[in-house]
C-alpha cells in the first residue's frame, strides 16, 4: 500500500506539468491572441539578428521566401509584390490552405491568403503577417468567403467571457493563430542558422578556435 502510494506521490508532478502544458496550449488561443493595427487583424514580430547587416537580411529573407514555400506542402502560391534591397522591404501574397480535419473520406479545410510584410535593418529583420482572409468550402456552391477583421477577432471567435473558443470560428482563429506562430519561428530559425554560419567563417571563429586547439596540447 505503502508503495502505491508513493508511486501515486511520484506522479502528480508528472500530471500537474501535462495539465498545465494542456491549459497553457489553449490559452494562448483566448483574449488578446489576434492583434490589430489600423483597423486590420495585424501579427507583428521583430526578430533581433546580431551580426547581420541590412543587406545580408535581405539575401537570407529571400531565401525564407522559398524555404517557406518548399516547407508548406498545402502552399498553392506566392506572389513577390514588392522587393527592394536598399530600402531594406520584401511583400509577398501566399496562397496556403488550413487544414481543420483530415480523415478518411473526410477532408475539412479552408484555402486562406495573407501577405507577409518584411522591413529589415541592421540587424533586426520586422516581419507582419496582415491581410487574412478565406475562402471555406469551395467545392460547395463556390463556398463561403471571410475576412480576419469579422471572423477571427475577440469579439466574434471567443465566448462572451472570453473563456472559449466559438465552435465554427474558433477553429479557423486557433489554425491562424498556429500559421503565424509557425512562421514567425522558421523565421528566427533561419536568421539563427545565418548568422551562426557567418560568425564560423569569420577570422574571429577561427582564431578561437585555434586558441582552443593550443590549450589542449
Amino acid at each position: 500500500m505503502r508503495k502505491l502510494l508513493f508511486l501515486l506521490l511520484l506522479s502528480l508532478p508528472l500530471f500537474c506539468v501535462a495539465e498545465t502544458e494542456k491549459k497553457d496550449s489553449g490559452a494562448k488561443y483566448l483574449a488578446g491572441a489576434v492583434t490589430m493595427k489600423d483597423g486590420k487583424v495585424s501579427f507583428n514580430e521583430e526578430i533581433s539578428a546580431p551580426g547581420l547587416s541590412k543587406e545580408e537580411l535581405f539575401d537570407v529573407m529571400q531565401q525564407w521566401i522559398t524555404d517557406w514555400k518548399e516547407s508548406r506542402e498545402n502552399i498553392v502560391n506566392v506572389s513577390i509584390n514588392y522587393s527592394d534591397k536598399s530600402e531594406g522591404k520584401i511583400g509577398i501574397t501566399v496562397e496556403d490552405y488550413l487544414i481543420f480535419k483530415s480523415k478518411f473520406l473526410l477532408l475539412d479545410r479552408t484555402r486562406v491568403y495573407y501577405q507577409v510584410n518584411i522591413y529589415l535593418q541592421d540587424e533586426i529583420c520586422d516581419v507582419e503577417v496582415t491581410n487574412i482572409h478565406y475562402w471555406y468550402e469551395e467545392q460547395r456552391d463556390g463556398g463561403e468567403r471571410y475576412i480576419a477583421e469579422e471572423w477571427i477577432t475577440d469579439d466574434v471567435a471567443l465566448n462572451k467571457k472570453k473563456t472559449k473558443l466559438v465552435h465554427e470560428k474558433g477553429k479557423f482563429r486557433e489554425k491562424t493563430i498556429d500559421l503565424k506562430d509557425e512562421l514567425f519561428q522558421s523565421v528566427a530559425e533561419l536568421l539563427r542558422k545565418s548568422r551562426d554560419e557567418k560568425f564560423k567563417s569569420s577570422d574571429e571563429y577561427q582564431d578561437l578556435l585555434e586558441k582552443a586547439r593550443r590549450s589542449y596540447k
